[in-house]
Order: structure tokens, then C-alpha cells, then sequence
């Protein structure tokens, strides 16, 4: 049995950057958060609510894996990079064009709704900033000779996980108030185009 770290042990300078770490990129712009804005431009916060769950779910268990070892796969066959990758680009060019299409009105058509949780969670293997950011956080804050690694590796995903909800949510809601700003047909094609073209140019950059 590992032994558990004692308070005077416990890193706080280290939780505390893993935390900024993760505020810093669980806000900034990226695929989760535009998608999650436009979703609850068009279905409202409740609906979307399910995609901001999977959001934090998916994304603290695939970190979780890569903590573990999964990221070193990465390394040893390149090509599993790639074609994560090249799947995750495609997937957001789709998304991208949705968005675009629904940007005549809030009213949505007969097929359309928001992700669900499962697709949320499956979102996140094929996120590069996703990837990007598990990876370099390991990297960053998990020493694999350290005494207390499951320690290590426990209270970072019990930070991803308490940082990811309030990021994904602030995104959401200011969705929602650009939901009773946006009154106009014309406002809401603007709106979906930007952040159509935001969600391509997200994924652009993880290719530089």
C-alpha cells in the first residue's frame, strides 16, 4: 500500500500551478469552449448542460490515461499522433460547417440537437488541444520516481476535474447572454460564422 503524504509533504506551490495550468487553458479559446458557446446559443444552458459534463468527465479520464503512460505511445509511434490528429481536424471542419448552417436562426431543424455527454466525452480523444494540454501537464507535474505519484496524479485530475465545469460554464453562459442579444436573423448568421471560423483557425494552430 502507497503511503499517503503528510500535510507538511503535501506541494501546495505545485498544486497551485497545476491549477493556473489548468484555468488558464480550460479558458482560453478552443474547440470545447466555442462549440459550447454556440451550442447554448442555439439550444439554451440546460440542453447544452450534458456537453459541459462530458466536457469535464472525458477530458479528466483521457488525462488521466495519458498521466499513466498513454502519452508515451506519442512518442513511440508517431503516427497515432497524426492520425488523432487528422481525425480531430476533420471532425471540427464538420462542426464548424453545422455551426455555419445554423446561423439563419435560434430555431433548430428536425435532426438537430446538441452533443450528448457520450459524444462530449469521445470529443476529447480527438481534441488536439486536449491531447496537447494532458501531455504537456504530465510533462510539466508528474514525476514517475517521486514517492507519492498516484498522489500526484489523484489531485491533478481532482483539479481538472473542479477547474473544468466553472470554464466550460463561463462559456456557456455568456453564450446564453448573447442568446437575448442576438434578436435578429442577420445577428445570429454573423455570430455562428465567427465562431465557425474561430473553431477551424482552433484547429489550425495545433497543427503549427
Amino acid at each position: 500500500m502507497l503511503p499517503l503524504p503528510t500535510l507538511a509533504e503535501i506541494d501546495l506551490i505545485r498544486l497551485s500551478s497545476i491549477a493556473i495550468f489548468f484555468a488558464v487553458g480550460g479558458c482560453t479559446p478552443g474547440p470545447n469552449n466555442i462549440m459550447v458557446m454556440a451550442s447554448t446559443l442555439r439550444f439554451g444552458f440546460a440542453r447544452t448542460l450534458p456537453h459541459i459534463l462530458g466536457i469535464g468527465f472525458g477530458f479528466t479520464f483521457m488525462a488521466g490515461l495519458v498521466a499513466i503512460g498513454l502519452g508515451s505511445v506519442f512518442q513511440q509511434l508517431p503516427w497515432v499522433h497524426l492520425l488523432v490528429k487528422i481525425l480531430g481536424s476533420a471532425y471540427l471542419v464538420w462542426m464548424a460547417w453545422k455551426i455555419y448552417q445554423s446561423s439563419s436562426a435560434f430555431e433548430e431543424s428536425d435532426n438537430a440537437k446538441p452533443l450528448t455527454f457520450i459524444e462530449a466525452v469521445l470529443f476529447q480523444w480527438v481534441n488536439a488541444k486536449a491531447w496537447q494540454i494532458a501531455i504537456t501537464a504530465t510533462a510539466m507535474f508528474i514525476h514517475p520516481n517521486a514517492a507519492f505519484y498516484g498522489f500526484e496524479i489523484i489531485s491533478m485530475l481532482l483539479i481538472i476535474l473542479c477547474l473544468s465545469f466553472p470554464s466550460a460554464s463561463l462559456w456557456a453562459l455568456s453564450g446564453l447572454a448573447l442568446r437575448r442579444l442576438l434578436q435578429t436573423p442577420r445577428a445570429v448568421y454573423i455570430f455562428n460564422t465567427v465562431m465557425a471560423i474561430l473553431l477551424v483557425l482552433s484547429m489550425g494552430l495545433s497543427w503549427v
